[in-house]
């Protein structure tokens, strides 16, 4: 008896214990709460809660091209958000390849800070050097100069000069300290020949246009362009409102992987017409050197359509048939575009003093079906097969050279310049 009376007090001693070590283990956290975010530029560091920012550290007498409300635009955490540890481990991983993939930074970070005595909470460190903020580039008869990081703010410049292209853009993407997009630019498409524009005459080679967007996410925004093309002494122009949504995500999984895609639709109030616009592309990359890159886009309009606003596959730079077609065979008022590319980088080096560049070949199929202009419904299709070669100058000059040969199947080629590094 002795025996049983002992055996039930050891049983429920033990029990006892394991229901006391079971109250006091923490339970799984399934949510965590993003307590405050540090960002570090270069020597300077800064604490942002839920009750603003302050600056924690620096020299004061250091030079600082960029404020950290410049950085903040490029995070989707901000103090105060409750995630699942994997979801924010994630947003943090998108974050940094959003800085590095900018052009604003040198070398970028974000990591998570394990925590020291509460479990639920989570700090997040932002580390980033700032990179050359200079731009230079150019095309097949014009040159480019801009700075991005005005005033410190996500903001840049660029103005352009040369043969076929003259004029200004500017693009704030935080107007206010807000999600806020304001951007102009005024071309002039002259004095010489550029063949992605249907000029009628030397005084329509002017183009102006206004942007008002709206930042919904880092990666997503929303707006309308108002536009006004064709103009000059003479020559009234093409007046168009074109709202948008715009979508680019970088890729965590594989090395120089990101998809992104567009929606635009047209309005012409003079006419009363309009059209629509969509498009989107993935880039695979299977290795630090090779890249599978698929694009497809999509136009139609259910109207005649002035000249001016037709559609264009013949030299829309990272839009187009490159084969030996005609201008007007490869004008129409609704498409469908498909194209591939397998590239290539061959090269990577260094012109001194610090100008990165790359050379990469690369083999493309393009495929068009287009519904002839004037509102005929008859289907045209287009494609071409063939080969080029790219030279790639990256931060800081982001000068891109593309030259391709295409024939379509029956046999006509055509060989293109454009600068671009391509869709």
């Amino acid at each position: 008896m002795r025996k049983g009376t002992r055996l039930v007090l050891v049983c429920c001693a033990c029990s006892f214990f394991f229901a006391e070590a079971q109250a006091e283990a923490p339970a799984a956290v399934t949510a965590v709460t993003v307590s405050k975010i540090r960002i570090i530029i270069d020597e300077r560091e800064y604490e942002w809660t839920v009750l603003g920012q302050i600056e924690v550290s620096g020299k004061p007498a250091l030079k600082q091209e960029l404020k950290p409300e410049t950085i903040q635009s490029f995070l989707s955490v901000e103090p105060g958000m409750r995630s699942e540890p994997g979801t924010l481990e994630k947003r943090c991983r998108e974050a940094e390849l959003r800085l590095t993939g900018s052009g604003y930074f040198y070398a970028s970070s974000v990591i998570i800070v394990p925590p020291k005595l509460n479990p639920a909470e989570r700090t997040i460190i932002v580390s980033v050097t700032s990179g050359y903020l200079w731009r230079y580039g150019g095309g097949n008869a014009w040159a480019m100069l801009g700075k991005e990081g005005l005033g410190g703010e996500r903001a840049g410049l660029r103005l352009y000069a040369g043969w076929n292209r003259s004029g200004a853009e500017y693009m704030h993407y935080r107007v206010g300290g807000i999600p806020l997009v304001l951007g102009g630019r005024l071309f002039y498409f002259g004095p010489g020949e550029n063949a992605g524009k249907a000029f009628s005459s030397v005084s329509d080679r002017f183009e102006a246009s206004a942007t008002t967007g709206w930042l919904l996410h880092p990666d997503l925004m929303a707006g309308i362009d108002s536009v006004s093309s064709g103009f000059g002494p003479g020559s009234a122009g093409l007046v168009s409102f074109q709202p948008f949504a715009s979508y680019k995500k970088f890729i965590e999984r594989g090395v120089n992987s990101d998809a992104g895609c567009g929606l635009r639709f047209f309005w012409y109030p003079e006419s009363g017409k309009g059209k629509s616009e969509m498009n989107g592309y993935v880039h695979a990359g299977l290795s630090g050197r090779t890249v599978i890159a698929v694009s497809g886009s999509l136009g139609y309009s259910p109207e005649k359509l002035p000249k001016q606003a037709l559609f264009n596959l013949f030299y829309t730079e990272d839009r187009n048939v490159r084969s030996g077609y005609s201008k007007d065979e490869l004008t129409a008022s609704s498409f469908a575009l498909c194209s591939a590319e397998l590239r290539q980088t061959l090269a990577t080096f260094t012109v001194p003093p610090a100008i990165d560049c790359r050379i990469q070949t690369f083999l493309f199929a393009d495929a068009a079906g287009l519904r002839e202009k004037a509102g005929v419904a008859r289907l045209r299709i287009a494609d071409a097969f063939g080969a080029g070669l790219r030279i790639l100058f990256d931060n800081p000059v982001f000068a891109w050279f593309t030259f391709s040969y295409g024939i379509n199947r029956e046999g006509s080629g055509r060989f293109l310049f454009c600068g671009t590094a391509g869709y």
